[in-house]
């Protein structure tokens, strides 16, 4: 463990985080978008693998097809349609400067069906992003706007509803007074406490994280036990909110850690940037999130993590606990409502340690990597290009290579370690060996995640090395993809009956670099087939006012995969 450089960065300190400004927007009268009874799967903020929930997910009592209508008067700014993430969704710019999203739709509403179907067949195109004018679409309040839906990447049915300000940035949609019951009182589950030095930190005697089970009582959660703590020390917290009507694991609306009534640690969900999303891998112990899935908050954030959620960070959140001191520590955490739950406990200072150092030489140790300045190395058979602030703090820096007997194009290449979080892209490098000139452009660099499975990264042919663009560290090396997609009819068959509004259906999979484009043909003329990323499902609903008159007709599917191998579905059918 690094040495922990102790900062101090104060955006605000009124002597109590509660005396920060927690702004209302009970003004703006946004209608609900659904006329179902609402009940919440997520709420804004959620931690997610690599990013944060940025609305609120209304159930749709498990249904597709329930009606949304707009929350106010504007006009739709936006349609998009993308086979994965928000799949089918509309954004509405309203007068106040607001603009609300609707995502995970299954249809829009005949007038922005019509339209979008007409560009889509224009572009040739599923896949749009579409602006149209102030006076195309203009809607009121309550209008109908579509159909909610299942489309993509979405766990479930359900409306994914946001309200954004006029920078684009997410806001708490639950501030804005919708009718959603919420009396109960947030769940904490685990306490982390973390030795930040990692020759002077001691935790019950003991170097290295400590993990601790809270007990609950009538008055909130404590330890069982007082705690001895020497040297600078951080604290974690895995925290829940539930809402009324949902068994759902949500998150906390604030979290605030203070130490004999100084507060160290303040955090308020009430909006961010989509910029952001990124320091969601250094805000949780991302150690423990890729062993455990435990989604642990640090109260202590790396030098180079700036969420702008924080608004008191005194010391860089890490406490320095004297020997023969007695610490009250309190970590209080709200939902959006106020219902809060207090963690309260002891923490004796422990006497001032100086441990020996480990004098173990770390043959694969190369150099340490500053989070603020560029970073390069070049080792052998493997080099990694790195920009300014792509680390979340400084690290010493790991990188080794073993030669494996299954691997034809490269040896297995450590870098560093899966469980340190990467900010941002930077560039691997990887010396191809035996690669054969025909084979330049179906090479790529794979990585083997925690169970072995060989994940594509992509890359391309540079002057004996396969290059590519990762965000995230561990085990590299060079693969071949030189297998097609594969295309699976599902209930149909050639020369089969179909009519008008029957949808045809294939499964379309690959086996390792991923789909990089599908399109069909109906009578050799391109249509539209869409495609669900989450299910590998590509559907044509037919539409007899594209195709040329009853009787057999051609169909035609082109899948390409990211290294260019392609496959082609032929057949026919009747209608």
């Amino acid at each position: 463990m690094q040495l922990f450089r102790v900062f101090s960065v104060v955006y605000i300190l009124l002597g109590s985080a509660g005396s920060y400004a927690q702004k209302s927007y009970n003004q703006y009268d946004f209608a609900p978008p659904l006329d179902i009874p609402l009940f919440l799967s997520a709420n804004f903020g959620e931690l997610r693998g690599t990013h944060f929930h940025s609305g609120l997910d209304f159930k749709t009592q498990q249904q597709i097809g329930k009606n949304v209508y707009a929350s106010d008067e504007g006009y739709i700014s936006r349609i998009k349609v993308q086979s994965g993430s928000y799949g089918k969704s509309l954004y509405i710019t309203h007068p106040n400067g607001f603009t609300t999203v609707y995502a995970h739709l299954n249809e829009y509403m005949p007038e922005v069906e019509k339209y979008i179907n007409s560009y889509q067949y224009a572009v040739k195109k599923f896949e749009v992003d579409v602006y149209p004018g102030k006076n195309e679409f203009p809607v009121s309040k309550r209008q109908f706007i579509a159909k909610s839906g299942n489309t993509g990447y979405s766990g479930g049915p359900h409306l994914h509803f946001e309200i954004r300000d006029q920078n684009q940035h997410p806001l708490n949609a639950l501030k804005f007074n919708f009718n959603i019951t919420d009396n109960i009182r947030p769940e904490i589950v685990n306490l982390a406490i973390y030795p930040v030095d990692e020759f002077r930190s001691l935790i019950n005697g003991k170097p290295g994280k400590m993990i601790l089970r809270p007990v609950k009582t009538k008055d909130g959660y404590t330890l069982k036990d007082t705690v001895l703590i020497s040297g600078n020390t951080g604290f974690g917290i895995e925290t829940y909110d539930y809402l009324n009507g949902s068994g759902n694991k949500c998150t906390v609306y604030s979290i605030e850690l203070s130490v004999n009534g100084l507060v160290y640690y303040y955090h308020l969900m009430d909006k961010f940037s989509f910029d952001e999303s990124k320091y969601i891998s250094s805000h949780v112990d991302y150690e423990e999130y890729i062993l455990q899935k435990i989604k642990l908050h640090k109260l202590f954030p790396d030098p180079n993590n700036k969420l702008s959620i924080y608004r008191i960070i005194k010391d860089g959140g890490v406490v320095n606990f004297q020997p023969d001191s007695v610490y009250n520590i309190k970590i209080e955490v709200k939902d959006t409502y106020l219902n809060t739950s207090v963690l309260s406990f002891m923490v004796k200072g422990g006497p001032a340690v100086c441990l020996e150092p480990k004098y173990v030489i770390d043959s694969s140790f190369v150099r340490t990597l500053y989070y603020h300045q560029f970073n390069g190395y070049i080792g052998d058979g493997c080099r990694i290009s790195m920009q300014p602030n792509t680390l979340f703090k400084n690290i010493n820096f790991t990188c080794s290579a073993l030669e494996v007997d299954t691997l034809l194009y490269s040896p297995l290449h450590f870098v560093h370690s899966d469980l340190v979080p990467v900010g941002r892209s930077y560039t691997l490098a990887i010396k191809a060996e035996n690669l054969a000139r025909q084979y330049y452009t179906k090479a790529l660099i794979a990585c083997l995640d925690r169970e072995n499975k060989q994940v594509a990264e992509g890359g391309a042919w540079n002057n004996g090395f396969i290059e590519a663009s990762v965000r995230k560290f561990g085990r590299f090396f060079i693969a071949l993809d030189t297998i097609p997609p594969d295309i699976k009819p599902l209930d149909f068959k050639n020369n089969g009956i179909f009519q008008a509004g029957d949808i045809i259906k294939f499964k379309i999979t690959d086996d390792f670099s991923g789909i990089k484009s599908y399109n069909g043909y109906i009578d050799n003329e391109w249509a539209l087939f869409e495609y669900d990323a989450k299910e590998d499902m590509l559907s044509y609903r037919l539409d007899n006012s594209r195709i040329k008159g009853e009787g057999l007709h051609s169909i035609e599917v082109v899948v390409v995969d990211e290294r260019n191998n392609i496959a082609v579905y032929r057949s026919t059918f009747y209608n």
